[in-house]
């Protein structure tokens, strides 16, 4: 419900001329609106995706990734902190 409520008032800014102008933006085309509407019915969806096991596997792959990502990172600080790697100038 909290979806519908958004997209109806990106619709209001972003479609009614002089707001849309206040606000900066140009009226959505028809490709921008099908990604409205695809992100609309996704978050409809998502309480029930999340339930399934193939979405479950993905989410923690996507997770063991962003900690591997994040431990790169924080390796990759700790070597240019600690002097082994820094960089010439």
């Amino acid at each position: 419900m909290t979806a519908l409520g958004s997209a109806a008032v990106l619709a209001a800014l972003v479609q009614t001329p002089g707001v849309s102008h206040f606000f900066g933006c140009v009226p959505l085309g028809p490709a921008a609106w099908t990604g409205v509407a695809l992100a609309i019915t996704l978050s409809a969806l998502a309480p029930r995706l999340e339930r399934l096991t193939a979405v479950r596997h993905l989410y923690a792959l996507a997770t063991r990734l962003t900690q591997r990502l994040t431990d790169s990172a924080r390796h990759t600080r700790h070597t240019l902190h600690t002097g082994i790697a820094r960089p010439v100038a």
